[in-house]
């Protein structure tokens, strides 16, 4: 019976230990996933020619406000070319990885011959490095293969005339733009391999990089996005400005590099909306009233817009294949509802969405959805919501029961007399445990025959016991006080909460 009972616990532990190592497998697979699909940019401190010494930390300030703004930036859309060069890349290192070693083994062997050990060994010695260096080039060979196959890929990529695509193709993607180290470093290049090796070991696929200048008491910066593979070239920005104004030269320079980063052509919205004094947000950013066209990189785009007494509207879609988009949007107007309101006996100040309604009793239009409203009485505040439905008609009178004390106040006065009600419960406490501790003691040594049977001890025993009932008295009695404070800071802090506007039969 134990036996199969030790079994059965074995059994769970193998099963559960198992189902932990799937886990932390599938967990390490999705991080790997994850990171993979990222885009991640570093960036690096600029070089520096002839700036003042006052703004010799401008070559780390700019690049991390770069970086600053590029994080706004959601993802890059990331072509066949690029994903060809990069695995071109990845496999041309790993292919002189194995040419060095390759080396290394044609050395061992070479020194074999000139060992001084005896025939048979030199024999031995020499045939096992003949096998690593076929094992090597077996492995080189199949990086030839690999690269030849890209290589191919490529051409036919370029060939006009062959509407069949090759088997294997890279297709376009979009991977998520990530920060390296979260934007908090800048990247230190080793200065004893590759750019484009140093990026690949630390899983970054571009640096920005680039220089400082002064230029006649200006400040003249170049920046470009360099990713160190050969195939790949990057457009250098540069912009000039005062050293005042670093903050919009800066500006400049990331607007230029998101086409860029993004990989993707400038498009034009030329937005149109009914009414013509809506409001209109592009991707949650607040377009000028001046402004009629707006230019974005291609891809997905929001563009959504509100106005007073109109229902918002919101359009999402791709915009791609051609230079310019038309974006119409009619808004259609709201339906509204004409109510009477009333706060009761006291007067107070309405506001509705932030925006003043006037002084109780008044009539207020609102559209057919909830609103969440303020009474204002001096300066106590009442938060309500206002649900008009469909069913309610105009005339409809709605009451809202407003607080009678300032709220934010009330709650911090029933709060102080909480905490000071709570401290003198522990405070209590030990006196009245202590005094019936004693009182205790004194009354087991009385009975037990401990202490003197005297008038004086009987005197004691009860002094002890009339202390220990009124300190536990005491602590009872700050105890109910302690749950009444707290019920009363309870309602108080309640009156935080909004109440819901009532509506009653008068018209």
């Amino acid at each position: 019976m134990c036996s199969h009972s030790f079994r059965r616990k074995s059994v769970r532990r193998v099963s559960l230990c198992s189902a932990f190592a799937v886990l932390l497998l599938f967990s390490a697979l999705n991080s790997l996933c994850a990171e993979e699909t990222d885009w991640v940019i570093a960036a690096e401190k600029f070089t520096a020619s002839g700036v003042p010494k006052v703004y010799e930390s401008f070559p780390e300030m700019i690049p991390r406000l770069i970086l600053a703004r590029i994080s706004a930036i959601r993802e890059r859309m990331v072509l066949p070319n690029e994903k060809e060069l990069r695995r071109l890349q990845e496999l041309s290192t790993a292919r002189l990885k194995l040419i060095r070693e390759r080396s290394d083994l044609i050395l061992e062997r070479d020194q074999v011959l000139l060992s001084s050990n005896d025939f048979l060994m030199k024999k031995r010695n020499k045939s096992e490095a003949r096998k690593k260096i076929a094992i090597k080039e077996k492995e080189i060979a199949e990086y030839d293969k690999k690269i030849k196959e890209i290589i191919d890929l490529h051409d036919n990529d370029k060939d006009q005339d062959t509407n069949k695509k090759p088997k294997g193709e890279y297709s376009a993607g979009t991977n998520a733009i990530a920060l390296w180290k979260d934007g908090k470093e800048l990247y230190a290049r080793p200065e004893s391999i590759t750019l484009a090796n140093a990026l690949i070991k630390d899983k970054i696929s571009a640096l920005v990089c680039g220089s400082v200048e002064d230029i006649a008491g200006y400040l003249y910066v170049t920046v470009k996005i360099d990713t160190g593979i050969a195939g790949m070239p990057y457009e250098e920005v540069s912009e000039a400005a005062s050293y005042d104004d670093v903050s919009m030269l800066v500006s400049t320079l990331t607007v230029r590099l998101i086409p860029q980063i993004a990989n993707r052509a400038p498009v034009k919205l030329e937005i149109s909306v009914e009414p013509t004094s809506a409001q209109v947000y592009v991707d949650g950013k607040l377009v000028p009233p001046e402004d009629s066209d707006v230019t974005v990189f291609a891809g997905e785009h929001i563009v959504s817009v509100s106005a007073p007494g109109y229902m918002s509207a919101t359009k999402k879609a791709r915009f791609e294949g051609a230079d310019a988009f038309n974006v119409k949007i009619v808004m259609q107007e709201e339906k509204t509802v004409t109510i009477s309101f009333d706060t009761l006996k006291t007067s107070a100040s309405i506001f509705l969405n932030t925006r003043y309604y006037g002084e109780t009793p008044t009539d207020i239009t609102l559209p057919l959805k909830p609103v969440i409203g303020e009474a204002m009485n001096g300066d106590v505040e009442t938060w309500f919501v206002l649900m008009p439905d469909k069913s309610m008609n105009e005339g409809t009178h709605l009451t809202v029961k407003p607080n009678k004390t300032e709220t934010g106040k009330k709650i911090d006065r029933r709060r102080n007399t909480f905490y000071w009600s709570l401290g003198a419960l522990y405070l209590s406490l030990p006196v009245s445990m202590l005094s019936y501790g004693v009182a205790q003691d004194k009354y087991n040594a009385y009975t037990e025959g401990r202490m003197a049977q005297t008038d004086a001890s009987v005197s004691e025993v009860n002094n002890w016991i009339k202390v220990s009932t009124i300190s536990r008295g005491v602590s009872l009695a700050l105890g109910v006080n302690v749950i009444f404070q707290l019920v009363r800071y309870i309602v108080a802090a309640n009156d935080v909460i909004p109440e819901f506007a009532k509506s009653d039969s008068k018209k």
